[in-house]
């Protein structure tokens, strides 16, 4: 099942740049994706992180369509946040961020903000708060510690479980995975 499953995978980035009508970079997309050891590593073992690519895609073309006006971007938008964000918690902030520097780098107004935005909203939360609110009714605070201030904010600022690893450790990664 892993060539069914690459090429599944593979094959939403290329989509979507040739409905954009940039084929070239369809092509490009293609080939540097099926030559970067790290990607078919990650999907050949079924890591996490391509979920959270995924849901990073998503969200990514949501953006893009909200930025040509196209405002049911919206819902790609939320959808995408609710997959990264149920995969990898804290790396979903980067899609929150970007959200942000569209809005600020386009001058978005309100009219950005429709129906679409809201009920993208609505959908994004039934769909991330049911575990959140399971796993805080089962454990109380404790899984407020654990999950907020552990797993999303010393994962984000700090070394831990005894990862020692220089600041620059992910650079060298993404240069040996490419």
């Amino acid at each position: 099942s892993f060539p069914t499953r690459r090429s599944s995978d593979l094959a939403l980035l290329p989509g979507w740049l040739i409905r954009r009508k940039d084929a070239l970079a369809a092509w490009l997309s293609t080939v540097i994706l099926l030559s970067t050891f790290g990607c078919l590593h990650v999907c050949r073992v079924g890591e996490m992180d391509v979920l959270l690519s995924l849901g990073c895609c998503i969200a990514l073309f949501g953006l893009t369509a909200i930025q040509d006006c196209q405002l049911n971007g919206w819902y790609l938008f939320w959808a995408g946040l609710a997959i990264a964000l149920m995969t990898k918690g804290a790396a979903s902030i980067i899609l929150i961020i970007s959200a942000l520097l569209f809005a600020a780098l386009e001058r978005w107004n309100a009219s950005r903000l429709g129906k679409s935005f809201w009920l993208g909203l609505l959908f994004f939360l039934l769909a991330v708060l049911p575990w959140h609110l399971y796993m805080f009714h089962q454990f109380g605070v404790g899984f407020l510690t654990e999950y907020f201030g552990f797993h999303v904010l010393e994962r984000a600022t700090h070394q831990i479980e005894d990862h020692i690893t220089h600041w620059w450790y992910y650079f060298w990664f993404l240069l040996i995975s490419a």
